[in-house]
């Protein structure tokens, strides 16, 4: 019924097949034991850049403690405040890091509707070979000017050079 009114007003949407009810009331019996299991938990502040979903926000890392955790499972997921946060901070280029990229046509979506030039690439994706994928998004990152570690990603695999420039270019 959810779905057919969706259709009906053009609102994109997906069935999920998931096994445990995240960010649902489902969760609240796994309160006290998660917050308890995780209280041990001494979190230090960020030493780069982090959003998170739980608040839509920037955060200093600091509050990565047990109820932190349990609201990650428990609460609505707060994915595009977070990006937009993220791309108003000038981020430009995305990786989604999951079995398969499930958020990067929201993302994507997103970036249209704030009229950025914005980019997300998957980490691996199903039935693709996972060494290849991440090394593909990896030369997309490098394509767009972000600098690489070659030698880490691909130990022993020669060296890189620099191609001269053709007369009528600039850049290399």
């Amino acid at each position: 019924a959810i779905a057919s009114e969706l259709e009906k007003k053009d609102v994109f949407h997906r069935f999920l097949k998931v096994d445990v009810p995240f960010h649902s009331h489902h969760m609240g019996p796994l309160k006290e034991e998660l917050i308890a299991s995780l209280s041990a938990l001494e979190p230090t502040a960020a030493q780069i850049a982090l959003y998170s979903t739980v608040s839509g926000k920037r955060e200093d890392g600091l509050h990565l403690v047990s109820d932190y955790w349990y609201q990650n499972v428990r609460d609505p997921v707060y994915f595009s405040p977070a990006l937009q946060r993220m791309v108003e901070d000038g981020f430009d280029m995305f990786i989604e890091i999951g079995p398969h990229p499930a958020l990067s046509s929201g993302a994507q979506e997103l970036f249209t509707k704030l009229n950025v030039n914005a980019q997300i690439l998957p980490s691996i994706r199903r039935q693709e070979d996972e060494a290849v994928r991440l090394k593909q998004s990896l030369g997309a990152l490098l394509i767009a000017g972000h600098p690489m570690s070659w030698h880490k990603v691909c130990p022993g695999a020669g060296r890189l050079h620099d191609l001269p420039r053709y007369a009528w270019q600039e850049k290399r």
